[in-house]
């Protein structure tokens, strides 16, 4: 009889045992669930992130490139008129190197107002 007893309770203990384990590993995959999901999210947010600041960046480069752009075609133009109004001797068209000089200062500076005015800070 003391063995059937001693045989319930050893059967009653491990059971319950059981249960135990069974509950800590339940709520153990919960908190790698909450875990994983944290993860997937801050994943997404980071890839968010990067893609606005790589449009954002696209779109400063675009805008930089399209004012140096007109600065050159500004400053091509200008030297056009330039050698329309300069005089010619013997077919050779002479421009003051002072001329030339400011067109090519103004071309600088309008370059570097480009970039001061598009600088990502970067």
């Amino acid at each position: 009889m003391i063995k059937i007893v001693i045989g319930v309770v050893l059967i009653c203990i491990s059971a319950s045992a059981w249960l135990v384990l069974d509950c800590m590993n339940k709520k153990e995959q919960e908190l790698a669930a909450l875990a994983n999901n944290d993860v997937v999210k801050a994943r997404t947010e980071a890839k968010r992130r990067a893609d606005a600041k790589a449009s954002i960046d696209y779109q400063i480069n675009a805008a930089l490139a399209n004012c140096q752009a007109a600065a050159d075609k500004a400053n091509t133009d200008y030297s056009a008129l330039i050698q329309q109004a300069a005089p010619s001797k013997r077919g050779q068209i002479i421009i003051p190197k002072e001329v030339s000089e400011g067109a090519a200062a103004a071309l600088a500076a309008a370059k570097a107002e480009c970039q001061k005015a598009h600088d990502t800070g970067a």
